[in-house]
């Protein structure tokens, strides 16, 4: 394979409307797609995969892969149902897929073929899946053939794909095979043809990496990280869940009992005032908006308009707006670093724990660009885990070991990132810190909260395959379970380090 041309690859998908990330639409027993849009998506990717077999196998860009046409209709089929299920997710705020959704994906998908080439689509989908492949047999040692082949370890929604209608040598539909379960026999077979997995001759019998698969998957792994393909992955991971989390505001107030004290403050301490038009980044479902007084600090001459990525929360926000009869607060879906709004618009810009998961240098610029000189600007977040208290360490042992005294690997920014980025945007600026106690007597909250929904801890998370991820977190329960026993519920209380920052917009 050549790296090089991979990677160009790799970051054209990165910036296209389509996406690879099939766990996006497999949720275990949650049904996200209907008989009929299942039978809808097989139909599209068996034609798609008929319109461009021919033209592909002629131009073969990874002959050291047999690439069957069942494989190119599964590649075809996965990135056609979970670019469905993010655009159904992330714009309108459901879990069940839209038939309206359906429609748009196929048109995207058919943009980016025009764009680039079916046989580049088909070179993305396999370095990712075999990454995906080799990384779970890195994780285990070895893994028996029928258990890969089934993909439960690392891919369990290739069980529920159907091919209905196998493509024939020739590119052709060939019937009478309707219903027939996909698996991933012939990914198994190409990886042991091309030396990257061998038999192991030991018990129990299973494949192994040998060592020019594991060559492989440090180069796949380090390609995967350039190209930003896992960083986008992440991203699509935590602006699911929080779209999802219907009781995010009774999760909020029971890992964190001063976090209405700490919105308050930071009204308080940016300098909103009655009449300001100001717009909240991050803004959730509307806490800081309603319940903690932004709305009541602008007054009925002020204005607020609201944005956040997640549109499960929007609507839980718009929600509080309507009861409230807010007619000056407006929620739009947006990132912060790409903001919908002109130049020079807003009297101020506040958001309260959101910038540690965005790209901080892009956020402070993007809100200087809409804000007026003069205005202000204020936030406040989380600093990285450091010192952590003993029962802290030993819940937390399995995602944490071999780090230093002090250490720490998770997203968060230290005590300097941030006041670094802010010195080219603001005049004046203000940094300072405080400790925000952090209730962590409810395990099964903390661990949804910190490890799954805002993956803290996304660099341990990602090293695991998707079996072995899930079983993390159930361990992690209940590891805090038993901790809570040990040390007692009163006592599983933090004072996590926050960092606070008010600019004046240059």
């Amino acid at each position: 394979m050549d790296w090089d041309h991979g990677l160009h690859i790799l970051e054209q998908l990165s910036t296209s409307d389509i996406v690879i990330a099939p766990w996006l639409y497999w949720q275990g027993d949650t049904e996200r797609l209907s008989r009929h849009q299942t039978q809808m998506l097989t139909r599209i990717a068996q034609r798609l995969t008929r319109q461009h077999w021919r033209q592909t196998r002629a131009t073969n860009e990874w002959p050291e892969y047999s690439v069957t046409p069942q494989l190119a209709q599964r590649a075809v089929y996965e990135t056609l149902t979970s670019t469905a299920a993010y655009l159904t997710n992330l714009r309108l705020g459901t879990l069940v897929i839209t038939d309206e959704m359906v429609v748009v994906t196929e048109r995207l998908f058919d943009t980016f073929i025009r764009e680039n080439s079916f046989s580049s689509f088909l070179t993305a989908y396999l370095l990712i899946s075999t990454f995906e492949n080799l990384h779970a047999v890195a994780h285990y040692g070895t893994v028996q053939e029928e258990v890969f082949v089934r993909g439960s370890l690392h891919r369990p929604w290739i069980g529920d794909a159907q091919t209905n209608g196998v493509i024939g040598s020739d590119g052709e539909l060939l019937e009478g095979q309707v219903g027939t379960a996909m698996d991933l026999r012939d990914e198994l077979t190409a990886l042991l043809a091309n030396g990257l997995l061998s038999v192991n001759s030991g018990t129990p019998i299973g494949v192994e990496l040998t060592q020019s698969g594991r060559q492989t998957f440090e180069a796949l792994d380090e390609l995967l990280h350039k190209s930003r393909i896992f960083h986008l992955r992440a991203g699509l991971m935590r602006a699911s869940e929080f779209t999802n989390l219907e009781d995010y505001d009774a999760i909020m107030e029971k890992l964190g009992p001063k976090s209405h004290e700490l919105r308050r403050t930071l009204i308080e301490w940016t300098g909103i005032r009655p009449g300001m038009k100001v717009l909240e980044l991050g803004c959730g479902t509307g806490i800081l908006t309603f319940e903690d007084g932004l709305a009541s600090a602008v007054g009925p001459s002020g204005s607020i308009t609201a944005i956040d990525p997640a549109p499960g929360m929007l609507a839980r926000a718009d929600h509080k707006r309507c009861r409230l009869k807010a007619e000056n607060v407006q929620f739009i879906q947006a990132r912060a670093e790409s903001l919908p709004f002109s130049d020079n618009e807003f009297d101020a810009v506040i958001g309260c724990a959101f910038l540690h998961f965005t790209d901080a240098d892009a956020v402070l610029k993007e809100a200087a660009r809409v804000a007026k000189p003069g205005a202000v600007f204020g936030t406040n977040f989380p600093l990285s885990f450091g010192n952590h208290p003993a029962f802290f360490r030993e819940w937390f042992a399995p995602i944490m070991s071999g780090l230093p005294a002090g250490g720490s690997n998770d997203i968060l920014p230290d005590h300097e990132r941030i006041p670094r980025i802010a010195a080219s945007v603001f005049n004046d600026a203000v940094f300072e810190l405080s400790k925000v106690p952090i209730d962590y007597s409810d395990p099964e909250a903390a661990v949804r909260f910190f490890v799954k929904v805002a993956n803290v801890f996304e660099q341990p998370m990602s090293a695991l395959p998707w079996q072995a991820r899930r079983q993390m977190e159930h361990e992690l329960v209940n590891r805090g379970l038993a901790v809570r026993e040990q040390y007692g519920a009163e006592n599983l209380f933090d004072f996590h380090e926050f960092q606070w920052i008010r600019g004046i917009i240059k």
